[in-house]
């Protein structure tokens, strides 16, 4: 989780994304969910450029996006952090988030 919190995609800011909430696992019981970051956001700009300003900052730290896999509810990029995969998630829908009714859009990072 440590190097996942240490990652500037876990703490990056962008103009026209609002914080709602984050949420991260916790290494609890008897088997522990695998690291995950959460964070839920608000937009004040369109879906399409909250995409492309996420996606330029995690190519700006070294994250690559999986274009192949990309559609316009959600976009994937991948890149190594302590000899893992880790995989960050952009979505517009997300279980996690919709209990905030303001919830437009989502970022997760996780290792695969």
């Amino acid at each position: 989780m440590q190097a996942l919190k240490a990652d500037p995609m876990a703490s990056a800011t962008w103009d026209g994304l609002e914080l709602l909430s984050a949420e991260e696992t916790r290494n609890e019981g008897h088997k522990p969910k695998p690291p995950s970051i959460t964070r839920c956001y608000k937009l004040t700009i369109p879906v399409d450029e909250a995409f492309s300003r996420v996606l330029a900052t995690a190519e700006e730290h070294g994250w690559v996006e999986e274009t192949g896999v990309r559609t316009k509810e959600s976009s994937l990029a991948r890149k190594t952090i302590n000899n893992a995969t880790a995989s960050l998630v952009l979505s517009t829908k997300s279980a996690v988030c919709d209990s905030n009714p303001d919830f437009q859009f989502r970022v997760n990072i996780h290792y695969r």
